[in-house]
């Protein structure tokens, strides 16, 4: 058996993808190696850690062949390999298996007469006509497919989600089907990226990489393990796409993309000290900071390979860009020892204040999915706290963590809006704790013991 790394669920050795979550299988035919290497799970331990490789490499059909095929199975319309009836997702390509309708023999009984027994052939029809029935309303309803992924697609990391970034079903097959079509599987939520600075057991020295972790579970998984820093974090909008700041190379901090193959790719290469990357709402374009402290500027660029740079704003200190899904561009603008919180349209215009010293200042600015609504940390009494407010900086502010239990900073909203992670209070050194609570307020929940800077949504 092989057990899923991202969900426990126990596979037959001869998947590839799990058919709880969908998850590729890191198979290696050395099932007891295998088993003795646990999951890290929260605890800041590199323990049983792997580097991210983007997609899996495509499964031989050959190799599946020599596997052990099942019994009762239902067919992957994507690959057509056979799979367990217990199986969600394709053992081969880790596409969302539809049910099949399994007709059972019809067993027409003879009469004494010899004649067969008229209620054996209605029971007969019977089935037939709610199997096309069934196939007929999930085919109008959208039902039993979904192929859309608010992560890399079905044969990557974890699939499940919107293509637009949401974290929700696309379609209105996500809020109309019945409570009772058991065909519709829940999506997987997307993970939540971050960066830590921890021992890297292979060189037993400390370094700040990149990970990511399913809040759900606490599973992580280490994505990078370059000797130079890497930190700051950003899903793409859909997904596949993970932007950050790096001093890999020349020790030079530029912008770079780890791409879905596994692959990076060098956005900006200077010596201008670039940082904080974000994403358009459309993945076309990438802002980011640029500039040594007290001197930062917000820039724009092609996401594709850093074309097209051009400045947005210059004679203060901005960092910390968030991009609205309504198109504005939220920063941190450093005023004297406090901050403040500005805006500025990408297309055009001067930069404005939205959140002041007045007003009591901010900074780790914060949009949420819609664009209506804006996270962001504020000191109050020396002890950071994560506050929301309306997408005008003035009403329905709230603040979310009490200041007794919080020296909290970077919030970032879950893709569907319901959650904001942020980090947490020092445990000393660069450790601190990475939590998630609800938008509207409540108990907070500890999601890794040592994480920073969470990017949860794209």
């Amino acid at each position: 058996m092989i057990i899923c790394r991202r969900c426990g669920h126990s596979n037959e050795d001869s998947a590839a993808f799990c058919g709880l979550c969908g998850a590729f299988l890191e198979w290696t035919g050395e099932q007891d190696a295998l088993a003795a290497e646990p999951d890290r799970v929260g605890d800041g331990s590199a323990a049983g850690v792997h580097s991210f490789e983007g997609l899996p490499p495509p499964v031989d059909p050959d190799v599946l062949k020599t596997r052990p095929q099942p019994d009762a199975s239902v067919t992957c319309s994507a690959c057509a390999t056979l799979n367990d009836l217990d199986r969600t997702f394709c053992r081969s390509c880790g596409e969302r298996l539809v049910p099949e309708a399994v007709e059972a023999p019809l067993v027409i009984e003879p009469t004494p007469s010899g004649r067969p027994r008229a209620e054996a052939i209605v029971a007969g029809a019977v089935v037939i006509a709610g199997i096309v029935v069934v196939a007929l309303f999930a085919t109008l309803s959208g039902l039993g497919t979904n192929d859309s992924s608010s992560l890399p697609p079905a044969n990557s990391l974890a699939p499940g989600g919107s293509s637009s970034g949401s974290g929700e079903p696309s379609g209105s097959a996500a809020t109309t089907a019945p409570a009772t079509a058991s065909a519709t599987v829940a999506p997987t939520p997307r993970p939540i990226l971050f960066y830590a600075v921890r021992t890297d057991p292979a060189t037993d020295v400390d370094n700040a990489d990149l990970y990511l972790v399913y809040p759900e579970t606490r599973v992580e998984r280490r994505l990078t393990d370059d000797a130079r820093p890497d930190s700051y974090p950003a899903w793409s909008p859909d997904g596949s796409r993970i932007a950050f700041d790096s001093r890999r190379g020349d020790g030079n901090r530029n912008i770079w993309v780890l791409e879905p193959d596994g692959t990076y790719t060098p956005l900006t290469d200077d010596a201008r000290d670039d940082g904080y990357p974000t994403w358009s709402p459309d993945g076309s374009q990438v802002a980011f900071s640029v500039g040594s402290a007290r001197e930062r500027e917000i820039w724009v660029m092609s996401a594709l390979d850093g074309d097209d740079a051009r400045r947005l704003t210059a004679g203060a200190d901005d960092l910390l860009p968030s991009w609205s899904s309504r198109g504005l561009i939220a920063f941190e603008r450093h005023v004297g020892t406090t901050e403040e919180i500005w805006v500025v349209d990408p297309t055009g215009g001067e930069a404005r204040p939205l959140i002041t010293v007045e007003d009591g200042g901010g900074g780790d600015p914060a949009w949420s999915p819609d664009g209506e609504r804006l996270a962001f940390s504020r000191a109050v009494d020396g002890v950071r706290q994560i506050f929301v407010v309306d997408a005008d900086g003035q009403t329905g502010l709230e603040s979310l963590t009490p200041r007794s239990t919080c020296d909290c900073e970077e919030p970032a909203w879950s893709p569907d809006g319901s959650q904001i992670a942020y980090m947490g209070p020092r445990a000393g050194g660069a450790v601190r704790a990475m939590l998630v609570i609800a938008a509207t307020g409540g108990s907070a929940r500890e999601i890794t013991t040592n994480g920073l800077a969470p990017a949860w949504g794209g």
